[in-house]
């Protein structure tokens, strides 16, 4: 399916959880430029809905239906890495002025980590092809690639 509009919306939240996820997805999405709006329902497009729900640390559970995508996780991080399989499981088309998004497969499900620690190593190099050569947006935006990979700790030596 594909869709003109995203609405991002924040069903039940716990300490501003699902609103800071909100926030974090609609920078993805604007990256990619894609036209989404926060609350209320779009006429032609898809409805995500953040919702924060007991479980298991770092799991998430999505919902696809036609219209509706619910993505539910006890904690920021969970909902992180739902959001993140949603960008990594769609196409974007061209930008007139806003690029559409198609879903490639459903991607409905409950997920969670194989192992407790899934982490990444970085080292500062004086060379010309690594890390010292990064400004702090270069590092900022590495962070959360990691992040959006299911990463959940990093080291810097």
């Amino acid at each position: 399916m594909t869709y003109g509009e995203l609405t991002l919306c924040v069903i039940n939240d716990r300490d501003g959880i699902a609103e800071k996820a909100v926030k974090l997805f609609k920078e993805e999405l604007e990256l990619r430029k894609v036209n989404v709006r926060i609350g209320g329902a779009s006429e032609r497009g898809l409805r995500i809905e953040f919702d924060v729900v007991p479980g298991k640390k770092d799991s998430f559970t999505i919902e696809a239906e036609e219209e509706r995508l619910r993505i539910a996780a006890p904690d920021l991080r969970g909902l992180i890495y739902g959001y993140s399989m949603f960008l990594r499981k769609t196409e974007y088309g061209p930008e007139r002025p806003y690029a559409s998004v198609r879903l490639v497969r459903d991607i409905s499900g409950s997920y969670a980590p194989a192992k407790p620690i899934r982490g990444h190593q970085l080292g500062y190099r004086p060379k010309n092809n690594t890390y010292d050569a990064w400004a702090p947006e270069d590092f900022y935006r590495y962070y959360r690639d990691m992040m959006m990979f299911g990463s959940n700790i990093c080291e810097l030596m």
